[in-house]
């Protein structure tokens, strides 16, 4: 509700799936099936990796949004892709600096959202509306819990 009015979420927007959780938990293993899961719908799903200490297809230290277009049948084997969007954030970990950190993930997503998330029939009814996976730190204590949530109240504020 925004004042008084009932506000409703466009239906022709892509998913969304956030994967959070403890360091050791299995978000690598679960990502690496959950990735596959779209691809069998979409030919292309978008992959915002925000794990700087152990992304997916970058090296460490980077934040960066990959598109994928193809099943990856051996969910055992990590590879390098070249990602769509990339920054590098000069460290392992978010700890040094979180409002940096979190600048880049808005960053990113941004590029995301208005690439890949809106299709308004008017300037770009062209645009083909992707799914994202986002991965994230396994940093949930204290400030890492505080990061989550402000990356969680950002990208899904944005979703209508």
């Amino acid at each position: 509700m925004v004042r008084g009015r009932r506000v409703h979420c466009i239906q022709f927007n892509a998913p969304i799936a956030l994967i959070c959780g403890a360091k050791n938990c299995g978000k690598t293993t679960f990502f690496r099936y959950v990735l596959n899961v779209p691809l069998n719908e979409y030919t292309r799903v978008a992959y915002l990796d925000t794990d700087v200490g152990q992304p997916e297809f970058t090296p460490p230290a980077f934040l960066s949004l990959t598109i994928v277009h193809k099943v990856t049948p051996d969910l055992t084997v990590p590879c390098l892709k070249k990602p769509e969007r990339c920054l590098f954030f000069d460290d392992v970990s978010s700890k040094r600096d979180s409002l940096t950190y979190l600048s880049y993930v808005f960053s990113i997503y941004n590029y995301y959202h208005k690439e890949y998330f809106i299709s308004d029939k008017g300037e770009y009814p062209h645009k083909i509306k992707l799914p994202l996976i986002v991965n994230t730190l396994g940093w949930v204590k204290g400030v890492g819990y505080d990061v989550l949530v402000d990356m969680l109240k950002y990208i899904f504020s944005n979703t209508c």
